[in-house]
C-alpha cells in the first residue's frame, strides 16, 4: 500500500503527539534505537534525537510528507529485508496510519515536549489495559503491603493491586490502570498508596492510587526501566522510587513535584528507604553498593561496600545488595541480599570509619560497629524491621527472624521453610503486631507477632488468584 497517496489530513485533525506518536515509537524502536549504542548510529530517545538522520544519511522526518520520510518509509515498507523492526511482526496498519496522520499534518510536537523522553512521554499518557478478570494460576507475590489502618492486605497483580481482608483473607477490592508488573506498594496515609512497576526493558512507572477509587491519576513519574522501589518518610513529606535504569528520585509528597533525581548507582537500584529521622534515603543495589543520599539535596553523603566474601582461595567476591529497611527511633540501616548476608550499620558512624585513603591502615585496625550475618538460605530478597527484631525473606522459601537486640547476636530463627516457594515479600503491619509473607506461589501467610512468631502459620491466609 503507498500510504502518502492516502487523503490529506488537517492539522487540527493530526494525532497527539505524546498521547498517539510517542507510545507507538517508543514500543516499536526503543529495542534498538535508545542510548549511546543505537544501531544505526540513530537514536529515537526524543523527538529531538529521532529527527537527526543515522548513518545513512537519509532524512528520517519531513513534516508534511510521509513518503519522503526514511522513519516511515521503513516502518511501512512491504520488504522484509528492509522493514522496520527488524525483528518481530509488522507495524500493524492503524499504528502506521497515526504515524502517516501525524507526519501529514505537519509533525507538530510542543516545544517543551522536545527533549522528553519517548519512554516519558509515552508513560505519562499510557492509559493501561483492564486487568484480567481471572487468572488461570496464582500470583507471584512480588509485591505487597498493609493498608494504614492495618485491616487490609494489599498485593501485587496484573496491572492492579488487590486489597484483601487481613482476617478472613477475602478479596475486597482491585485498583486497576496500573503498569503490567508491580514490584514496591506502600500506603500514603489512610487514603491513598504508592505504587512502583511497570514492564521490564521498556518503562517504569510511580503511580498514586486513591483507595476510594475513581479515575486512575496520571504517572508521578516515569523511568526508562521496570520501577522496582518506592518509599514514603516517616513524617509523609516525601516520596522517593528506585528503578532498574540505575535512578534514584525524591518527591514533595503533597505536590508530587521531583525534587531531585540521580543516577550514580551502575546496575539495577532493587530497594530504598528513608532512615526514621528523614534524613537520608538508602538505597540497594545490584551493583554491590548502598548509596545514602541526603533526602532534602540528593547530595551523596557516602556510599556502603562492605557486602563482600571472601573465598577460600582469598578471592575477594562482592555480593549484589537486594533489600534494605530501617529501624524506628534510630538511624540503623538493615542491608542483605546475595549470599544471604545481613548487615545491620549506621550511615554517620560508617563513614566517619571509613575515613579517607590516607586514614587506610588506621581505618583497618579499628573495631567497626557493623554487624553481620549470612544465613543459610540463600539470597535475601526483602527485609522488615522493628526495633528488636529483622525478618528477612530468602529465595529458598524461608522466613528468618533476627535478634536485632545488641545482646542478641543477630541469632536467627527460621519461621517458615518452603523449599521451592521463593518469599519475594516481607510486610509489617501499621502497629507492628502482624508480619505477612508472600511467596512465588501466590500464597500469603500471616503471623500475629504478640503470640508465639516462632510458630509458622499452618496454612496460608490466602492464594492471590482472583
Amino acid at each position: 500500500m503507498i500510504w502518502w497517496l492516502l487523503p490529506l489530513v488537517s492539522v487540527s485533525d493530526a494525532p497527539s503527539f505524546a498521547a498517539d506518536v510517542a507510545p507507538i515509537l517508543h514500543r516499536r524502536c526503543a529495542s534498538c534505537h535508545m542510548g549511546d549504542k543505537a544501531k544505526g548510529g540513530w537514536s529515537a530517545e526524543t523527538y529531538g534525537r529521532l529527527t537527526v538522520p543515522g548513518d545513512t544519511g537519509e532524512t528520517p522526518l519531513v513534516p508534511g510528507n510521509p513518503g519522503a520520510s526514511e522513519l516511515f518509509r521503513l516502518m511501512a515498507s512491504d520488504d522484509e529485508f528492509e522493514r522496520m523492526p527488524s525483528s518481530g511482526d509488522p507495524v500493524p496498519a492503524e499504528e502506521l496510519e497515526v504515524l502517516r496522520d501525524w507526519i501529514q499534518g505537519g509533525a507538530e510536537v510542543p516545544t517543551e515536549q522536545q527533549d522528553v523522553s519517548l519512554a516519558e512521554l509515552s508513560a505519562r499518557s499510557t492509559r493501561h489495559a483492564p486487568a484480567p478478570e481471572h487468572y488461570a494460576h496464582p500470583l507471584a507475590v512480588t509485591a505487597l503491603s498493609f493498608t494504614a489502618d492495618g485491616q487490609r492486605i494489599l498485593t501485587s497483580g496484573v496491572r492492579e493491586v488487590l486489597a484483601f481482608d487481613v482476617t478472613s483473607g477475602r478479596l475486597v477490592h482491585r485498583y486497576g490502570g496500573l503498569p503490567q508488573r508491580i514490584h514496591s506498594i506502600v500506603p500514603e496515609g489512610e487514603g491513598s498508596i504508592a505504587v512502583a512497576g511497570g514492564l521490564a526493558g521498556s518503562a517504569g512507572e510511580l503511580r498514586r492510587v486513591a483507595l476510594g477509587g475513581g479515575e486512575v491519576a496520571p504517572a508521578v513519574d516515569v523511568f526508562r526501566d521496570l520501577a522496582l522501589g518506592v518509599a514514603v518518610s516517616s513524617d509523609g513529606t516525601k516520596l522517593a522510587a528506585c528503578a532498574a535504569d540505575g535512578s534514584v528520585a525524591c518527591y514533595d509528597a503533597s505536590t508530587g513535584r521531583r525534587l531531585w533525581k540521580s543516577e550514580l548507582h551502575t546496575d539495577h537500584v532493587a530497594d530504598l528507604a528513608f532512615t526514621a529521622t528523614g534524613e537520608f534515603v538508602i538505597t540497594a543495589s545490584r551493583d554491590h553498593s548502598a548509596k545514602v543520599y541526603a533526602a532534602e539535596t540528593g547530595e551523596l553523603w557516602t556510599s556502603y561496600t562492605r557486602h563482600t566474601q571472601t573465598l577460600p582461595d582469598r578471592e575477594m567476591y562482592q555480593h549484589a545488595i537486594f533489600a534494605v529497611a530501617t529501624g524506628p527511633g534510630s538511624d540503623r540501616v538493615v542491608t542483605a541480599g546475595e549470599g544471604g548476608e545481613v548487615h545491620v550499620w549506621e550511615p554517620r558512624l560508617y563513614r566517619a570509619e571509613d575515613g579517607t585513603a590516607s586514614q587506610m591502615e588506621t581505618r583497618f585496625k579499628a573495631k567497626s560497629h557493623v554487624r553481620t550475618a549470612r544465613l543459610s538460605g540463600g539470597d535475601i530478597l526483602d527485609l522488615a524491621v522493628t526495633a528488636d527484631t529483622i525478618y528477612a525473606a530468602t529465595r529458598s522459601g524461608e522466613v528468618v527472624a533476627l535478634d536485632a537486640r545488641p545482646e542478641g547476636g543477630l541469632k536467627a530463627t527460621v519461621l517458615m521453610s518452603r523449599p521451592g516457594d521463593a518469599c519475594f515479600s516481607l510486610a509489617l503491619s501499621p502497629d507492628g503486631e502482624r508480619l505477612a509473607a508472600g511467596t512465588s506461589s501466590g500464597r500469603i501467610f500471616l503471623w500475629d507477632l504478640l503470640v508465639d512468631p516462632s510458630k509458622a502459620p499452618a496454612e496460608p491466609l490466602l492464594i492471590v488468584r482472583p
